[in-house]
């Protein structure tokens, strides 16, 4: 069981970084305060991967299972990619704007 929530590690913070920025995104505006959304997004975004950079080098360290290690690196990797996609459009983009 362990091994395979190991495995999962970069799917499953990928998907709490995508909850935290676009649900922190709605709450921050209804607040009124759009323009620290941006820092938060950013401040979880790098914590999420530098998370999962550290937990993939703990397993990189232990390679036990080489077969699930094959498909647990290549898929944290592809969480990292989609930890900085999903964070683009919030740094990139102004919060709280009325659609036009």
């Amino acid at each position: 069981m362990r091994l395979a929530v190991s495995t999962l590690y970069g799917p499953l913070l990928w998907a709490g970084q995508f909850l935290l920025v676009y649900a922190s995104e709605s709450l921050f505006c209804r607040a009124g305060a759009g323009e620290t959304h941006r820092a938060f997004a950013l401040a979880v975004s790098v914590a999420a991967a530098g998370v999962l950079v550290v937990l993939v080098a703990r397993q990189w360290r232990a390679l036990s299972q080489p077969a699930l290690d094959s498909v647990g690196v290549p898929l944290a990797g592809l969480s990292l990619l989609a930890i900085v996609w999903t964070a683009l459009p919030s740094l990139l983009m102004a919060s709280c704007t009325a659609a036009t």
